[in-house]
């Protein structure tokens, strides 16, 4: 099988699996793959994570990044996959009210919203230019 359709197949199995159980899951189907699988999975999930927290700050999808890296070390980590088992409830509970309360919002309390997350983001990353530099 293609590494493309793994892949696939792995994104398949994850998605259908119950929320509350899937990291457990992905953990289980993991350790029956050999050593050098394993070892580039936690590269990628290391690297998904870093290009995540890059991109909370910079123009960009970071948090399906770090969703997609935490997965990666799920698969190999048990207690990170019992830990984000617990957390994914809670975490799709909280997601649906927020997402209700943006539904109810008028376009100019949505424009608002935008531009207070853009000036505070550009508040962080003006942050940690000033640390780096």
């Amino acid at each position: 099988m293609s590494p493309i359709a793994e892949a696939k197949r792995e994104w398949r199995a994850f998605k259908n699996d119950r929320p509350g159980h899937r990291f457990q899951h992905e953990h289980d189907r993991l350790q029956q793959k050999g050593r050098g699988v394993r070892l580039g999975l936690g590269i990628g999930g290391v690297l998904l994570l870093a290009a995540g927290v890059a991109l909370l700050v910079l123009p960009g999808p970071g948090i399906p990044l770090l969703v997609f890296g935490l997965a990666l070390l799920a698969g190999l980590s048990g207690a990170l996959a019992r830990k984000l088992d617990r957390a994914e409830p809670v975490l799709r509970h909280e997601a649906k009210k927020v997402r209700r309360g943006w539904d109810h919002l008028s376009g100019g309390a949505k424009a608002a919203v935008c531009a207070v997350a853009v000036v505070g983001l550009a508040a962080v990353a003006y942050g940690a230019y000033q640390i780096i530099i």
